[in-house]
């Protein structure tokens, strides 16, 4: 409770005082002597006492907690709702560019003024992209499909500004019309981001994001084990198999890119690194040429992403919040036997743990069943 209200304070005063209050509170003062003096086995009524302080305590604690996600929701949810509205305003004035816009010719004196306020809501997307930059810090919420808006709604915006200067007006009419679809489009993103968040137990997205990276490591590992099996087919099997390997690993990759985009202010040096490991494989398969070293690329890719999930669920249980950058994995071809073999162990440890999370557990054990499986899959693999 202590270390825990130490580590909220400047998150939240009101909830680190409300831990703080129940650490020195009576009730726990008496149950740790209640439970000291269980140690020593004096009655099993003490143990009953124990018992139900503890209850009340977790009562307590359920309450603190309940507490704090309706806090966060809140501040979240107006940071949300601001910058929903600044981008209302841009597509307002937007449509009011368009607007202005209809019939103006390449000589108008108008088309100045046109950029200007083109150029102004181009200033307000930079200071939305901070906002958004700072709201994708505290939640994992934010939809990552919205950062491919945002570029596109700044390249569109560059090139109706550069158009109407080299007095292509007709082109940059278009743009304009682009860039009207481009905020509405982040603006309905962040809607639905924020119904998501609002439906969700918990606000910061932790969860979702892990679910997502196990999600994708379950994938990896399907792709690799078909990529394995190529050298026992014939020529056209091959073929028709590296076409869906293609399509498969493509998907994959914009997927991890996607889920990079949404990662809040954490280094993901180990899954950026695994991105790069992808687009070398997903070369491999487009020339058809699929060897021992893009099965190497492969099981590094799926080790990078393990030990991401590792890292990122040992970080979330530390006070100190480090990333640690997953480690690049070299193999030689006399070890790669014994690589394939780890990768059939690690399938044994991840379909262990899918089973053990089906269980009607909480989310907070959840995570440490994770965690206690990624460790034994780890200690298996360093034998």
């Amino acid at each position: 409770m202590d270390e825990t209200s130490e580590i909220i304070k400047n998150i939240s005063k009101n909830i680190s005082n409300e831990l703080l209050e129940l650490s020195q509170s009576n009730i726990n003062q008496e149950t740790q002597e209640l439970l000291n003096q269980q140690n020593k086995k004096i009655s099993e009524n003490i143990s009953e006492d124990a018992q139900k302080n503890l209850n009340d305590i977790q009562d307590i604690m359920s309450e603190i907690n309940q507490n704090f996600q309706e806090e966060l929701s809140n501040e979240l949810t107006e940071e949300f709702i601001k910058i929903i509205d600044n981008l209302l305003s841009m597509s307002n004035q937007q449509e009011k560019i368009i607007s202005d816009s209809n019939g103006i010719k390449s000589r108008s004196p108008f088309l100045k003024d046109i950029n200007r306020k083109q150029d102004n809501i181009d200033r307000q997307l930079n200071q939305i992209t901070k906002q958004l930059t700072n709201l994708s810090n505290s939640t994992f919420f934010v939809n990552p499909k919205i950062n491919r808006q945002i570029g596109g709604l700044k390249s569109s915006i560059s090139k109706s500004i550069s158009n109407i200067e080299q007095k292509q007006v007709t082109t940059a009419f278009k743009e304009h019309e682009k860039i009207l679809k481009y905020i509405n489009n982040i603006t309905f993103l962040l809607l639905l981001s924020l119904e998501e968040m609002q439906s969700s137990e918990s606000v910061s997205g932790f969860e979702q994001f892990m679910e997502s990276l196990e999600k994708m490591s379950n994938q990896q590992q399907g792709i690799n084990q078909m990529s394995m099996q190529l050298g026992q087919m014939g020529m056209m099997q091959q073929k028709s198999l590296i076409q869906e390997l293609l399509k498969q690993q493509s998907e994959l990759r914009q997927q991890l890119e996607d889920l990079i985009g949404d990662n809040p202010g954490e280094e993901t040096g180990g899954l950026s690194n695994a991105g790069d490991e992808m687009d070398e494989v997903i070369i491999d398969f487009k020339n058809n040429n699929v060897n021992r070293k893009t099965l190497e690329r492969q099981q590094r890719i799926l080790s990078k992403m393990l030990d991401s999930q590792k890292s990122l669920t040992q970080r979330d249980y530390s006070k100190k919040r480090k990333s640690k950058t997953a480690s690049n994995y070299e193999l030689d071809s006399k070890n790669l036997n014994s690589e394939l073999k780890i990768i059939e162990n690690n399938k044994f440890y991840i379909d262990a743990m899918e089973a053990a999370l089906e269980q009607d557990i909480p989310n907070d054990y959840q995570n440490i069943t994770r965690l206690y499986f990624l460790n034994l899959q780890k200690n298996n693999n360093n034998e």
